[in-house]
């Protein structure tokens, strides 16, 4: 109970510390004069800070356009493994040879989530591949599969989850031997020279062991930082992480989510931003990859930061991060993926993965290790050294940590001089053994290391009983399979009739709108259509158990209920010509919402039914349109019978909402940003966010509670209005995608004041499209369709103070009743336990009978 209690606490804590800072920043805006007076001093702040540094041209360049600009010849080569991943490897061929195959063949194998790129970080005077190169050796650069230049496949695309289902196994079992065998096909030679660093040397291993006959076809293999056993490394995110591999492995299964960190996008974006201005920002990120890595920050040169900084996360699969967090749990040793104990039975036939057996790997192997290495230690590496077969030295750099093999400022003199001088000459010697022979590092003297982490063991273990012990304290949520239903199955299991229909818009977007049909053969029942608000979808509406749930409230009093969906979310992302894929798609706006989808989707239902009117009901956005369709076509006014507004949008200008209050401000900034990476289309939580609320909202009542005051801090107070045992439907139908311009549109409109204005193009954009500088406002009183009006005191994003100006606009026109419920906030229209009680109830007595 007391632990509970504290967790509890910590919860509260961290809600209410992300509530103040948003309130402060809030509040900062406010003391100074003007959001734009606070936007010019960020900027003058931001520029004075950026002037001191020079950004590399090669951030932006692919490792052939680097080797190509450092002035080298390169070629692109396309590898299919035999199970049919293409992989792509670069080539450095010698510039003096008398063909492709007199000089040494040397392959270089990079890391995990890295590309070929990363050997090329450094200047050419420091870089291996280029030292190499200007020996006259054959380079190739390896790329694993699954990275940013080896995505493809003979089959298989990598959109689905198939193509990314491998690990350390596959890459080692299949990347490693079709390579190898391709360069030497290529080059005719019978032998070649392989330098690995850290996962590319595992991979290394893992072939040797399953094809025992590479094993002769290496003359030198160089270990850098070599991964086997994982047990012992100490980077502490990683060890905090480690412990919940199992179930962060499980959660992005059950999204779908099987390729990731490729940083293609705002954290490459965001990295660039704060490490690539200047030296002081340069040497923040410095610190943040010795973090990481290990200490030795004066040996990573502030200045190869960004560039290093944009040859990370390149990309791989799930399972590849994955094994590393198995190795470390599974202690000192190496082994297979570990498929839990019905997949190893199915894949290996016995209850526990393999372990590789590093005793067949009878290629000569050259260990070089950091003393400071967090990722790779120094104890795993001494345990590999006792397992090798044909271990012929090891060398052990005291200051050096996991990157400084690659990127380190000294890396040649103390390194790769080395390095060059145990492979054979270049010119020739195929396959006679190595012209230096180093001297090993005695195995006892490392050994000495271990002193202090002993028990490291033993404290993971005293980790792993405490987090199952705190996690019995915590109640089970109810699992409600319709959490993973698309809005007709959930009509569906509900155990009603429900048709799919598509609507093709004016501009050519095709709408799918979800229909339960009225269930008595008594003749055509009144239509009525509910439009969602912003980023939802159709399935808003069935979140709420059926007997609270308004569509089903309707269709047990027999009425013809159609649901609609917003053009660009999940269910209608599709056009006659455009593709969600290009920018075109996602130029749209509430005007072309309004303007648009509304009147299409209402003449659809009314021609489908044979009515000549229909009811209405809206939430937030979905009201703000409906106003923008009567404006810009009146003639609909005529074809609605009643129209219901449930907490509606027009005017934003007292909106409350904190987090939302603080980023209005910089919505130009974002906006430009978003433009120049080419995102129109965003918030469709499909992907980590939404597993991320799925694990923690969906599992437990604390975790449901926590989620719900999330919600509340943006929606309103009323807490108790919303079941814990809905939370997870709930977020399961939020962030199901819109555009950029619909989300600016509520910055503009809060910008604007109390007016209710079309899209803000800037003033050139703004002659172009309406002929005034500034945007057109929509005039309300045009409106003549019945209104009725529901808003909430407690509502943070429709304020009362906003509601009270629309329903001035709307008084003497078509304003027909106005009634607020003092306790519910926005979502209360929705989702609250009582919304029979105190809302519906009243809307269904408002319509004309079914």
């Amino acid at each position: 109970m007391i632990l509970r209690r504290r967790l509890i606490e910590f919860q509260w804590l961290l809600t209410l510390l992300v509530t103040v800072f948003l309130f402060n920043g809030v509040s900062s805006i406010a003391g100074i004069n003007g959001s734009s007076s606070l936007l010019k001093h960020w900027r003058r702040k931001g520029q004075s800070f950026v002037r001191y540094g020079t950004p590399n041209p090669e951030i932006h360049l692919t490792p052939p356009q680097i080797i190509e600009r450092r002035g080298y010849p390169v070629e692109i080569h396309q590898v299919t493994t035999d199970d049919g991943y293409i992989l792509e490897i670069h080539r450095i061929p010698a510039e003096k040879s008398n063909g492709p195959s007199s000089k040494k063949a040397v392959f270089l194998q990079h890391g995990v989530a890295e590309s070929s790129g990363t050997w090329l970080v450094n200047p050419s005077s420091r870089s291996l591949p280029f030292l190499l190169a200007d020996k006259s050796y054959d380079v190739w650069l390896g790329n694993f599969r699954g990275n940013r230049y080896s995505r493809r496949h003979v089959n298989l695309n990598p959109s689905k989850k198939q193509f990314w289902k491998f690990s350390w196994d596959e890459m080692g079992n299949y990347d490693m031997p079709a390579v190898i065998n391709y360069i030497l096909d290529k080059t005719g030679q019978s032998k070649l020279s392989f330098i690995g660093h850290s996962l590319g040397c595992g991979t290394f291993f893992i072939a040797m062991i399953q094809h025992p006959e590479l094993n002769s076809k290496i003359d030198v293999m160089v270990a850098l930082a070599p991964v086997s056993s994982f047990a012992h490394f100490t980077t502490p995110i990683y060890r905090f992480l480690a412990p919940f591999g199992k179930p962060l492995e499980k959660f992005f299964r059950a999204i779908g989510t099987w390729g990731w960190l490729d940083g293609q996008g705002f954290g490459e974006f965001f990295f660039r931003a704060v490490c690539g201005g200047s030296y002081k920002q340069a040497k923040f990120c410095r610190d943040l990859i010795i973090s990481v890595t290990g200490p030795n920050p004066d040996n990573l040169d502030p200045t190869i930061s960004w560039l290093a900084i944009s040859n990370v996360f390149r990309g791989t699969s799930v399972p590849v991060i994955a094994q590393f967090a198995q190795n470390y749990l599974a202690g000192e040793v190496f082994q297979a993926y570990d498929y839990d104990k019905k997949g190893n039975l199915i894949r290996y036939g016995k209850k526990k993965p393999p372990k590789y057996d590093l005793q067949r790997v009878t290629a000569p192997v050259y260990v070089f290790s950091g003393g400071n290495d967090r990722i790779v230690t120094p104890l795993d590496v001494d345990w590999l050294q006792t397992q090798l077969g044909n271990l012929k030295s090891s060398t052990r750099i005291s200051v050096y940590d996991h990157i400084d093999f690659i990127w380190g400022t000294d890396v040649k003199e103390k390194l790769y001089d080395q390095v060059i001088a145990l492979l054979p000459p270049p010119g020739g010697n195929n396959g006679a053994p190595p012209h230096k022979e180093m001297q090993s590092t005695p195995l006892t003297a490392s050994m000495n290391d271990t002193k202090g982490f002993s028990s490291a063991r033993s404290v993971f273990n005293n980790w792993r009983r405490k987090a199952q012990q705190s996690a019995r304290l915590f109640d089970r949520l109810p699992q409600n399979p319709e959490v993973n239903y698309t809005p007709p199955q959930v009509i569906k299991n509900r155990g009603y009739p429900v048709e799919i229909h598509h609507v093709e818009t004016d501009d050519g977007y095709i709408l799918e709108i979800h229909r339960i049909p009225a269930q008595t053969s008594n003749g055509p029942k009144k239509a009525v259509f509910l439009q969602h608000g912003v980023l939802e979808s159709s399935g808003t509406w069935v979140v709420n158990p059926s007997s609270r749930s308004l569509p089903i409230l309707l269709a047990d009093k027999s009425y013809d209920v159609w649901l609609g969906n917003f053009r660009g979310n999940r269910y209608s992302r599709r056009h006659v010509r455009l593709s969600p894929q290009k920018t075109e798609f996602w130029k749209f706006s509430w005007d072309e919402i309004g303007n648009y989808d509304l009147p299409a989707v209402i003449n659809y239902i009314l021609d489908k039914t044979g009515q000549s009117k229909l009811s209405f009901i809206g939430h937030s956005l979905g009201c703000g349109t409906f106003f923008i369709a009567m404006v810009k076509h009146p003639e609909l006014n005529s074809k609605i019978d009643i129209m219901v507004a449930l907490a509606p949008l027009s005017s934003f200008a007292h909106f409350t909402t904190p987090l939302f209050r603080f980023l209005t401000p910089l919505d130009r900034i974002i906006q430009t940003y978003l433009r120049m990476k080419g995102t129109w289309g965003w918030l469709d939580s499909q992907g980590f966010g939404d597993g991320l609320f799925n694990v923690v909202c969906s599992q437990t009542y604390t975790g449901a509670k926590f989620c719900r005051k999330l919600i509340d801090s943006i929606t309103g107070p009323n807490p108790t209005n919303m079941a814990l045992t809905v939370v997870p439907s709930v977020l399961t139908n939020l962030f199901l995608g819109t555009s950029v311009p619909v989300m600016a549109q509520f910055a503009q409109n809060f910008h604007a004041g109390v007016v209710f204005q079309a899209y803000d193009y800037g003033r050139k954009g703004n002659l172009k499209r309406y002929g005034t500088k500034k945007p057109m406002e929509y005039h309300l009183d045009k409106i003549t369709a019945p209104i009725y009006v529901f808003s909430g005191g407690n509502d943070r994003i429709v304020t009362p103070q906003d509601v009270d100006w629309l329903l001035a606009q709307l008084q003497g026109h078509s304003l027909q009743g106005s009634t607020r419920i003092d306790e519910y906030n926005h979502g209360d229209f929705l989702w609250g336990t009582d919304v029979k009680e105190k809302l519906y109830d009243q809307v269904i007595a408002l319509l004309p009978p079914p």
